[in-house]
């Protein structure tokens, strides 16, 4: 009986080996793991993190001179269009008066005028003097007329030749004096200009700054405008996909934390280099020491987006 059992316990102990044999053999060698690169390949979608801006920038709106504010005719929100006036200054110092210029400028063109007609008198009787100067000196060669009224006719043509030149003078030195106020009246339009701050472009009034009754310096900003009805994305993507990344390809834009569609984009710039995180990041906890691509990204219509805000951008790969 013993005997019996140690020979079932060879057999059992053989099967077993034939079995880890049989495993053994039949069993292929295990794979290895893949690469990174293999599996950035097989990512189809890339995030990007974007803010709304508008695609031409913001408009800065500043006056050219100095002055305090007297009137503001428009609103935050208000939509202008390019050249409408958006607020008037008082200068700080008082400019030369655009009116007393334009005065002073009608006064002499009347004087020049009225010198051109006093011209025009003085070369008839010139005309006429000569001819009489002629008609004695004939007279006189026929003896009809004496020596002495030849010799005063030729005085008088004289004389009157002299006021001609001095009216021609006169005209000259006053044309002077006309086109010198002409550059005054100008200077004191644009003075009076300067003080008039125009809308650059179109858009809306995102920002008013000034106030009515504020002192401001030349040059200091006083509103911004920004064109709502052309907007772009500036996105940053991860240096691990930069290679993926091309002009052309479709972009859903999704608000930051929601799943709601906002609408489709496309890409339409790629930036050459690798940059620091710093554009979308507002505090130190959202961005890390990786570097970005940035991109700009242009929403197929704009209904739904809003200037400053920050967009989940799912970037189609494929």
């Amino acid at each position: 009986m013993k005997h019996i059992i140690n020979n079932y316990r060879s057999l059992f102990f053989l099967w077993a080996l034939v079995l880890l044999g049989a495993c053994s053999g039949g069993t292929e060698k295990q794979k290895e793991p893949a690469s990174k690169e293999e599996l950035l390949q097989t990512v189809n979608t890339v995030a990007a993190v974007g803010k709304v801006v508008p695609r031409g920038g913001w408009t800065l709106l500043a006056s050219a001179k100095s002055g305090t504010v007297v009137d503001i005719a428009v609103a935050e929100g208000d939509r202008v269009e390019k050249g409408q006036v958006l607020l008037r200054l008082a200068a700080s110092e008082v400019p030369f008066d655009v009116d007393m210029a334009e005065a002073q400028l009608q006064r002499l063109q009347v004087q020049h005028k009225n010198a051109v007609s006093g011209l025009k008198q003085a070369e008839v009787k010139l005309a006429f003097l000569w001819q009489q100067y002629i008609t004695s000196k004939e007279l006189y060669s026929k003896k009809a007329e004496t020596k002495e009224k030849v010799d005063a006719d030729y005085l008088a043509w004289q004389e009157q030749e002299q006021v001609r030149l001095s009216l021609q003078q006169q005209i000259l030195a006053e044309r002077a004096v006309e086109e010198e106020q002409g550059v005054s009246v100008r200077k004191a339009q644009q003075e009076r200009a300067d003080l008039l701050v125009r809308a650059a472009n179109k858009g809306i009034v995102v920002e008013l700054l000034a106030k009515v009754g504020q002192v401001v310096a030349s040059n200091s900003e006083l509103a911004r405008i920004a064109d709502t009805d052309s907007l772009e994305i500036d996105a940053e993507v991860d240096e691990l996909f930069v290679d993926r990344v091309k002009v052309g390809q479709e972009v859903s834009l999704y608000s930051i934390g929601s799943k709601t569609l906002l609408g489709k984009a496309h890409i339409t710039y790629v930036g050459p280099t690798l940059v620091n995180k710093s554009m979308l990041y507002e505090t130190a906890n959202e961005a890390d020491d990786r570097r970005v691509r940035r991109i700009k990204i242009m929403p197929d219509q704009v209904g739904n987006l809003l200037i400053n805000a920050k967009i989940d951008c799912q970037i189609n790969v494929n």
